[in-house]
């Protein structure tokens, strides 16, 4: 079974003709975007592809891929844990974050940039930090133990200034 057919119109200016597309899918800001978003990347991660509804061409590409093997934690359903190698990955929206050792850590992203475009990626170190959903997280080592901080500083700093609040 695959989607309806629909078709999406764009009157780029007031009095222009109405320019018409075929729907082929959710577009980012759709009402039900999240939910495919979230759907398509849950079964991808657990295995259970539906091939259905997908077009000829997607399923010859996710043919030549690695299956993933996570299991869905049941009480967060966008954490996902491969009990092979011990990797976890969750989501939120469109962004992902992965824990685990660097091999896994390592297969995951290649095989995920394989199914779906990423615009960056990257790991937290002493010297390269990376912001994730507008949180800056660091890594320092205290005594041979590794720390990993989360701030927002930067985002409450920029409000603050937008807003004529800084003092």
């Amino acid at each position: 079974k695959s989607l309806p057919k629909q078709y999406v119109g764009l009157r780029p200016y007031p009095g222009a003709e109405i320019e018409v597309w075929e729907y082929e899918g959710p577009i980012y800001g759709d009402d039900e975007a999240p939910v495919n978003l979230h759907n398509t990347f849950t079964d991808y991660m657990t295995g259970n592809m539906k091939y259905d509804l997908m077009k000829p061409e997607q399923v010859r590409k996710m043919m030549h891929m690695t299956v993933q093997q996570y299991d869905q934690v049941k009480n967060e359903l966008s954490l996902f844990y491969n009990k092979k190698t011990g990797h976890k990955v969750g989501k939120w929206v469109d962004d992902l974050f992965s824990r685990g050792q660097q091999e896994a850590s390592e297969n995951f992203w290649m095989n995920i940039e394989k199914r779906f475009k990423l615009k960056s990626r990257g790991y937290i170190t002493e010297d390269h930090s990376r912001v994730f959903c507008g949180k800056r997280i660091t890594m320092t080592k205290v005594d041979g133990q590794i720390w990993y901080h989360m701030s927002q500083q930067e985002d409450i700093t920029q409000f603050l200034r937008d807003n004529n609040a800084m003092g």
